[in-house]
């Protein structure tokens, strides 16, 4: 019989476990059981943890500790901070494949809903999020260079992070083309807009 593990040796021991049988099984295909097994504990330890598949598949990417940089992004123009800001995401995503990053925010969304949770959701709308932290500084420097003539109002300010819900949603993927797509057709056309 194996040692009993506890605390951060555990929970090593499952978000591990996890992340191997992701990239053998794939995430339609990962169940609680199977993680259980390969991490040689119970599917009640892990459901303490984490409540659902979703969350434990969250953790297992965050348990790899892809780093991202949290400076925030002055390159001297508007269009490069926001492109360097988004393209710092593009290794994260990048750690598993489109269908899993689809499925996985399709039922981290889905689960946020049916039980009347909506933190998940709230998350990429609101200032809490690091992308929607970063912009008003942005947007400032933007204005101090004269590229701009006004800061974003509050449903501006999220645009970059629904935009990055988005296109995960839709095609569990970001290059830097598409990268460069939400920033040219979408991000500066607004930020960029005259005063009325």
């Amino acid at each position: 019989m194996a040692d009993r593990r506890y605390g951060k040796e555990l929970n090593h021991a499952i978000l591990s476990a996890a992340w191997e049988l992701l990239a053998e099984q794939g995430y339609a295909e990962l169940t609680m059981s199977a993680v259980a097994e390969q991490a040689h504990t119970n599917k009640n330890t892990i459901y303490r943890r984490w409540a659902n598949k979703p969350l434990l598949v969250a953790a297992a990417l965050e348990h790899q500790h892809i780093a991202v940089d949290t400076t925030l992004p002055n390159t001297g123009t508007l269009r490069e901070d926001l492109m360097s800001l988004l393209s710092r995401f593009i290794p994260v995503i990048s750690a598993m494949p489109a269908t899993t990053w689809q499925a996985l925010i399709s039922d981290l969304l889905a689960t946020s809903v049916a039980n009347l949770n909506l933190s998940t959701l709230q998350l990429v709308v609101s200032d809490e999020n690091w992308i929607t932290q970063q912009l008003p500084d942005i947007l400032n420097h933007a204005i101090n260079r004269g590229e701009i003539q006004q800061a974003a109002n509050p449903t501006q300010k999220s645009l970059p992070a629904v935009m990055l819900i988005r296109q995960l949603i839709f095609t569990g993927t970001l290059t830097p083309a598409q990268v460069t797509d939400i920033v040219d057709n979408i991000l500066l056309p607004v930020y960029c807009r005259p005063t009325h």
